[in-house]
């Protein structure tokens, strides 16, 4: 009778630590998912910034449809989920498709920390959006 108990006292440790360790790999992911997305402060920009940054981009030339920024797999759709487990939502936000000059997907993209996309932005991008958009709200804070 001891045997069997301690045997079921060892399943449901060994249950009790999967379980733990399934959340903690679970929450790494969340964190690094986070930094990558949005930058080392893991935070969005306020609903507001995002809403206006949305809206220029509804009416921008350099928001095409392409399925390439939705075949890019696993990070894509982590961050994704990451979007929808904060509630990040905008109005006309299923419009918002690819930016066309660095194929980044807008959707994720107005959420993003402007010092963040500044630091992985490329000059020539950057001077692309000026010639064509010079009103784009990537160009200032």
């Amino acid at each position: 009778m001891r045997e069997v108990n301690l045997y079921r006292t060892f399943l449901m440790s060994m249950i009790f630590l999967k379980s733990f360790l399934g959340l903690w790999r679970d929450y790494q992911i969340f964190r690094r998912t986070m930094k990558e997305w949005l930058g080392d402060g893991g935070k969005p920009v306020a609903t507001k910034v995002s809403q206006a940054r949305a809206d220029i981009c509804l009416d921008c030339k350099f928001n095409v449809k392409n399925v390439m920024t939705e075949s890019f797999g696993d990070a894509y759709r982590r961050h994704l989920a990451a979007k929808r487990r904060m509630k990040l939502e905008v109005v006309g936000e299923t419009l918002l498709h690819t930016f066309k000059l660095c194929r980044c997907a807008l959707i994720l993209k107005i959420h993003v920390p402007f010092k963040h996309i500044r630091a992985y932005q490329r000059e020539e991008i950057r001077q692309a959006i000026m010639k064509g958009k010079p009103a784009c709200w990537q160009l200032k804070p």
